[in-house]
């Protein structure tokens, strides 16, 4: 499955959602877009440049996810909540409803290695064929590896902050190949290889002001593996320090 699908167990934590925070310094001012090919390559690259300058190592983002994959004919729906850290590090609380099964796991992932926690039980690593966290780095390769995009024009999130909405048909391929540099546990290479012959479309909600990704949709279909996803991101807290270390 692509490596933006959840961990089986569950990929998902109930939890109260709140407006997006934009980021406390919004460093490229008011820019205005027409709805051409070239002004939407143009704001996908002034968001690379602002997403990028706001990530590090001790650098990272708050995110809200909901998310449905299916895999053989067999569904499921997530909701998580946590913190990412560019380029691969993330930790959140997930929880998933598989067949009138609900689940819950906390789960950290370091340099492809996972972790995680069921219920109230100990830390534990992953097995290298669980199923991935969402990767950091893919979510934010997509800016840079868009195949075609289209521009929507203004709209406002809830909260009332204000956004341009651009959907983007990703080069999945060399998406992948770019993820894959930062991808230190041969398990996640694998599953980044198996998202090349992937269908990618992602819509993108990205501030007006500051150029940080609000509100991301991930829709993915791999005819090949018999799967299909749609996640939801929100994004808040951008450039916020965040400690993300293994577990044990």
């Amino acid at each position: 499955m692509l490596a933006l699908v959840c961990v089986a167990a569950g990929c998902g934590g109930a939890s109260q959602t709140t407006p997006p925070r934009p980021a406390a310094a919004a460093t490229t001012g008011a820019v205005t877009y027409s709805n051409s090919p070239e002004d939407a390559g143009r704001l996908l690259k002034d968001t690379s440049s602002a997403v990028k300058a706001k990530v590090s190592p001790d650098l990272g983002v708050h995110f809200i996810m909901d998310s449905t994959s299916t895999v053989a004919g067999k569904s499921a729906d997530s909701q998580a909540e946590g913190d990412m850290v560019f380029p691969n590090r993330i930790k959140m609380t997930s929880q998933t409803l598989t067949g009138g099964q609900q689940a819950k796991v906390d789960l950290i992932m370091v340099n492809g290695q996972v972790y995680t926690r069921p219920g109230s039980g100990p830390w534990q690593a992953a097995a290298t064929s669980t199923a991935k966290p969402p990767d950091p780095a893919m979510l934010t390769s997509y800016l840079d590896f868009a195949r075609s995009s289209r521009f929507f024009g203004q709209e406002s999130l809830k909260g009332g902050l204000k956004t341009y909405h651009v959907q983007i048909d990703v080069d999945t391929a060399l998406a992948a190949e770019e993820a894959e540099k930062n991808a230190g546990a041969p398990a996640l290479k694998q599953s980044l290889e198996a998202t090349k012959s992937a269908t990618v479309t992602v819509d993108l909600w990205i501030g007006i002001d500051d150029h940080l990704i609000y509100q991301e949709n991930v829709k993915t279909v791999n005819a090949g593996q018999g799967s299909s996803s749609e996640l939801q991101f929100r994004f808040s807290s951008w450039g916020e320090p965040v400690q993300i270390k293994e577990p044990f």
